[in-house]
């Protein structure tokens, strides 16, 4: 089944052009813990657990310090 969410675009400082990294189901808060389950990759599949997240435009691992949430949204279908 299919449905409708909506994300949060973060973008990768680290990336030229500040490009999409990933897409997050909320606006983390600060010190916030960046999970999977509630992440969606900018193919629209889900990152796989315990792999470390990589910036969906320029394909480095990201890390945390370098993640900028925006105010910009998505909407992506997801089928459960």
């Amino acid at each position: 089944m299919a449905r409708l969410n909506q994300y949060i675009i973060i973008r990768h400082k680290g990336c030229l052009g500040d490009g999409i990294a990933f897409y997050y189901d909320h606006i983390p808060a600060g010190g916030e813990a960046v999970l999977s389950r509630h992440a969606l990759l900018i193919d629209g599949t889900p990152p796989i657990p315990g792999h470390p997240f990589v910036c969906g435009s320029c394909g480095h691992r990201v890390e945390i310090a370098d993640l900028r949430p925006t105010n910009e949204r998505i909407v992506m279908e997801v089928t459960e």
